[in-house]
């Protein structure tokens, strides 16, 4: 008799089985053992995607659509529009730009809720059993690339304390990178090429305002640096991990741009800047460890901008991204 055990499901399977025998099908007791390994896990699946249908149906469905697809009855009057899951294009991720999420990433955001939408948390009302379920059975619903195995987590990068040289190097990144020219030199959210915006559906879409905004992720250095890497799928905002390493010769033609008194804020950054002679020479580890100053220091500064220290706004406003927001 042989007794197989995989996630919580037992088989017993004796000598008297009716099945044929290894011998007779060809099949080797190894071939057999991980044949039925894959069927209990593939039980298991189905049998969590049908408990998080349920939880679907009762709670997600009314915004989301039956479906998915983001046409749920209340879905047109919501702004920005619920998520079209059919699509997999999943804004807030851990992973590089055109990646799928992983799993975890989508959990977040229904423990969480998103800050500045209509999505609420579910993290006080869902257990992490039923919210594992729930995203299970989402992830059926988009292209086959997100059910199966899930890409490398962005490399994110220790935060220490900013000081006045990292919020300059910062501000310098954030000129040459072009993030003004969205955000704003102040960080409103009105740089001038803000006007216009949409997503890939069409839908208008603005940048966030550093000053007082929600960011949907939580307002930290490394939600901030996420977002700098990945970009936000579907949005304007590109991914900028491939052009956070900045030689000195590119300065000044991306200082070009900026508007002339913002420019005199890159001269102590560019003293130090790398030439794109020297950049050729870096091994990989020493290009990551200058991507990583860039990165710190850009995150800081975005997190600097913050106006929310100010009275008006201690007063009137709120901080969603720490507050409980229920269903």
């Amino acid at each position: 008799m042989l007794i197989l055990t995989v996630t919580g499901f037992t088989w017993v399977l004796s000598a008297g089985s009716q099945e044929a025998s290894p011998q007779d099908s060809g099949e080797t007791l190894s071939d057999r053992v991980s044949r039925l390994e894959a069927e209990l896990v593939e039980t298991h699946r189905d049998e969590a995607n049908r408990r998080g249908q349920v939880i679907y149906s009762r709670i997600c469905a009314a915004c989301h659509g039956r479906d998915g697809k983001g046409d749920g009855p209340g879905a047109r009057e919501l702004d920005p529009w619920p998520r079209d899951f059919t699509v997999g294009k999943y804004r807030i991720r851990s992973t590089l730009s055109g990646q799928a999420p992983q799993r975890t990433d989508i959990e977040g955001a229904v423990r969480r809720g998103m800050p500045g939408t209509a999505m609420p948390a579910f993290g006080g009302v869902l257990s992490d059993d039923e919210i594992a379920d729930v995203v299970g059975f989402i992830l059926t619903m988009g292209p086959r690339g997100l059910v199966g195995r899930e890409p490398e987590a962005l490399s994110i990068p220790e935060f220490p304390a900013p000081d006045a040289a990292r919020l300059a190097d910062g501000r310098a990144v954030y000129l040459i990178l072009g993030c003004w020219k969205c955000h704003g030199l102040d960080g409103s959210g009105r740089g001038p090429s803000a006007k216009g915006l949409k997503t890939d559906e069409g839908q208008p879409i603005r940048p966030r305002d550093f000053r007082y905004e929600p960011f949907k992720a939580g307002r930290s250095p490394e939600t901030v640096a996420r977002a700098a890497l990945s970009g936000l799928i579907g949005t304007p905002m590109p991914s900028h991990a491939e052009i956070m390493v900045i030689p000195s010769e590119a300065i000044d033609a991306f200082a070009e741009a900026i508007p002339a008194p913002a420019r005199s804020e890159l001269d102590d950054f560019r003293s130090t800047a790398p030439s794109a002679a020297e950049l050729m020479d870096l091994d990989d580890d020493a290009w990551q460890r200058l991507r990583d100053e860039n990165l710190v220091s850009l995150a800081h500064y975005v997190l600097s901008l913050s106006r929310r220290d100010r009275l008006g706004y201690q007063l009137f406003g709120q901080e969603p991204e720490f507050e409980g927001r229920q269903p």
